[in-house]
């Protein structure tokens, strides 16, 4: 068999057999040494995909020890590449293997990139100068508010970040937005989490107590370059305006008329300094001066001559200060969050080190500074963790991060020069670039399209693609290759218009090599083909509503959207594809947002109700979504938080809660009709009434003991809540989960 190159590159779109080519893989490298298991890791994204990919290898070799090659899925990649093993030899080695994996599961090295970063962080907790007995943070949003309340307790002591945090409520204000500081200095917060931080955080420590005084002369000169490009360019255009103005030229006589650009300076003057652009068409062409009708030109080439070397001197100013007054603008701008940035990360700093905790954003950054200027040669990780991985498998690649790359290269790099000449790849990296869903992880679909093989040498890396869909009907199949076929070219052409319509042009040469085909580029391969087993038919429509005006267009708080008739729309289609015999569970539904498929969820719901969709679907009906399954949307649950909170709040702001209290039990128990019972008097007396007299409405119990209910640990106190609600019992909409 011929011998494979190190790296196997596999580009899997979704239902093409993923998650088989990984198991198979890793089977395939199992096979060729006892305590092979002990040399493979595995990567993932999410806990879900570890524990998938676990039981999908013990699954195998359980099924190989006790079967064989006879009802093995992976029979004939066995043998393929083990041509000389026989039936009852691949039996003894899957349960020697299965056997030694369950004796020692700790070295069954299936994990996510965090669960592996954190490994390696503890193990070096010393080198990192890092507290061994830290605690993970996982909690962003936690984080993020905890920085901006310790911001604003620094604005008491501190004058000059009082100066910055006044300097941006002003610019907010100047740009029409809200003056609460706040919520921006929050999305503030979420910036420091993220990689493309950490070079301006490194730059900052560089300059160590001296961070505010660079700031404040960085924000001098930035005012210094606008105000003297400003008063350079107004002053050229000055001298041109005048020298027009005096000239006393008729509009009719120049090209264009009323629309030529020496009528536009003015504007010039005013700060609309990408007008000067159009200024650029007259500099030494005096065919773009006179109107081309115009028998006497004589008056406008005096004009000419006159201007010519003014608009020479105008444009040469401008041409060679565009783009550093460009970034001034850019920097100016941006100054106050910069200096508040690295103010909140100053104080994640002492958050960590008062807390003893690390974040989970944290990992990356602490694991690129452990190899240090030995970042070739991880032989010492190995020592320090207990393991040495001569095989890496990657699940989901495309979601890779930078600094996530930058980690695991070294490790890449030393098992492929370390790596034994076999006649399988050693390695296996498995994505499909189009699936880059997790951009707020810093995922880097480059890496996978073209920087691993330009990383690690496309001498070592073979590529296949799996163009086979196993789990779609032939229609949608064919759907999809029609819509990766015409969309990318479409998007880039669009967004290629847009940029060089609106970026100036020193960029355009740097857009051009690196930007203008990136869409077209990331969904290459995409095109899947259909199997002997594929389903045929399948069900795709799209159909585009037009967005209807707001009632009240002068009110710019009223934001939110009516989709009920696509709503409506989506109900009459599902009910057709149940009358036509289509099952429930092969219908998929997708919005674009938790509001309308609330409103869907709502409006299938209504029709249930009214027994039209139950009538189409022949029997009762069920609806999954993301929003049924939260625990806290369960009704016990809600009933038992409502309740919580009306022992927290005084008697006399207590109504809503009593009213929401109400409105669960009857929920729970008149599931039909929850207004049964509740009598407009009970509602309108919530507000005033005690809860003593609301036993009509409300279990009699809760009602006579509530008072008592204060002095309850929470544990025991919800023990009895869910015994008066008569919660957990058989009903469905009744249990606790």
């Amino acid at each position: 068999m011929s011998q494979q190159k190190a790296l196997k590159l596999v580009r899997a779109s979704a239902g093409s057999g993923k998650t088989f080519a990984l198991t198979a893989h890793y089977l395939v490298l199992l096979f060729s040494g006892m305590g092979k298991y002990r040399e493979i890791l595995a990567v993932t994204f999410t806990n879900k995909a570890t524990a998938e990919m676990k039981e999908r290898i013990l699954g195998s070799l359980e099924e190989l020890a006790r079967y064989g090659f006879e009802k093995s899925k992976f029979s004939t990649i066995i043998k393929e590449n083990y041509p000389n093993l026989v039936d009852q030899e691949v039996r003894v080695r899957a349960s020697e293997i299965y056997a030694g994996i369950l004796h020692d599961y700790s070295r069954f090295s299936i994990s996510t990139i965090d669960g592996f970063v954190q490994q390696l962080i503890r193990s070096f907790a010393f080198e990192l100068n890092i507290d061994s007995g830290y605690k993970l943070e996982m909690n962003q949003e936690k984080v993020k508010d905890e920085l901006v309340m310790a911001l604003n307790l620094q604005l008491e002591k501190d004058p000059e970040l009082l100066d910055w945090v006044t300097g941006l409520a002003i610019d907010r204000i100047s740009n029409g937005d809200d003056w609460d500081y706040n919520r921006a200095l929050k999305e503030l917060a979420k910036e420091i989490f993220k990689e493309r931080y950490f070079p301006f955080q490194e730059a900052m420590q560089a300059m160590g107590t001296e961070q505010t005084k660079e700031f404040n002369a960085l924000r001098n000169q930035i005012k210094k370059g606008i105000k003297t490009f400003n008063e350079e360019i107004i002053e050229y255009t000055s001298r041109i305006a005048k020298i027009v103005h005096a000239s006393e030229i008729e509009s009719k006589n120049l090209d264009r008329k009323t629309q030529n650009p020496l009528l536009n300076l003015e504007k010039i003057i005013n700060g609309d300094f990408a007008r000067v652009e159009t200024l650029r068409k007259l500099l030494n062409n005096f065919d773009q001066w006179p109107n081309s009708t115009l028998k006497d030109t004589s008056q406008v080439e005096r004009l000419y001559d006159e201007i010519n070397p003014l608009l020479a001197v105008l444009i040469g100013y401008y041409d060679e200060g565009i783009e550093i007054y460009n970034t001034y603008l850019a920097i100016d701008k941006n100054s106050s969050y910069l200096r508040l940035m690295q103010k909140m990360a100053d104080l994640l700093k002492d958050y960590r080190s008062e807390k003893r905790a690390l974040l989970i954003s944290d990992a990356q950054q602490l694991l690129k500074g452990i190899t240090g200027s030995d970042a070739d040669n991880p032989s010492f990780i190995w020592e320090k963790t207990g393991n040495k991985f001569k095989h890496f498998l990657f699940d989901e690649f495309q979601d890779t991060s930078t600094f996530q790359w930058m980690n695991f290269l070294p490790l890449l790099k030393n098992a492929i020069a370390d790596g034994s000449h076999v006649a399988h790849s050693a390695h296996l990296v498995v994505g499909d670039v189009k699936q880059s869903i997790y951009r707020w992880r810093n995922g880097d679909w480059r890496i996978l399209h073209s920087y691993l093989k330009r990383d690690l040498l496309e001498a070592n890396v073979s590529e296949e693609n799996l163009v086979y869909n196993r789990r779609s009907a032939e229609n949608i199949i064919r759907f999809n290759n029609y819509l990766y076929s015409k969309l990318p070219l479409i998007l880039q052409q669009n967004l290629n218009d847009v940029f060089y319509e609106s970026a100036p042009g020193y960029l355009h040469d740097s857009w051009e090599t690196e930007n203008s085909s990136m869409i077209v580029k990331a969904y290459e391969g995409s095109h899947q083909e259909v199997t002997d087993k594929t389903l045929t038919g399948g069900k795709i429509e799209v159909k585009f509503f037009p967005k209807k005006p707001k009632a009240n267009p002068v009110d710019e708080q009223d934001e939110e959207e009516d989709h009920s008739e696509a709503a409506g729309y989506t109900i009459e289609k599902l009910a057709d594809l149940l009358k036509q015999g289509v099952s429930m569970r092969d219908i998929g539904i997708l919005v674009r947002s938790n509001r309308e498929a609330e409103e869907i969820i709502d409006c299938i719901f209504q029709k249930v109700n009214q027994d039209l969709l139950t009538e189409a679907a022949g029997k009762s009906f069920q609806v999954i979504s993301g929003e049924a399954l939260k625990i806290m949307n369960n009704p016990a649950i809600a009933l038992l938080l409502s309740t919580f909170r009306l022992l927290t709040v005084r008697e006399s702001e207590n109504g809503i809660f009593k009213a929401e209290c109400a409105r669960l039990w009857a929920q729970i128990h008149k599931p039909d009709n929850i207004l049964i019972g509740i009598e407009s008097d009970h509602w309108m007396n919530m507000a005033s009434g005690p809860i003593s007299s609301m036993e009509d409405i409300l279990p009699s119990e809760l009602c006579s003991d509530f008072n008592s209910f204060w002095h309850l640990p929470l544990g025991e106190l919800t023990e009895k809540l869910i015994k008066i609600y008569k919660l957990g019992q058989s009903d469905s909409n009744n249990l606790i989960p």
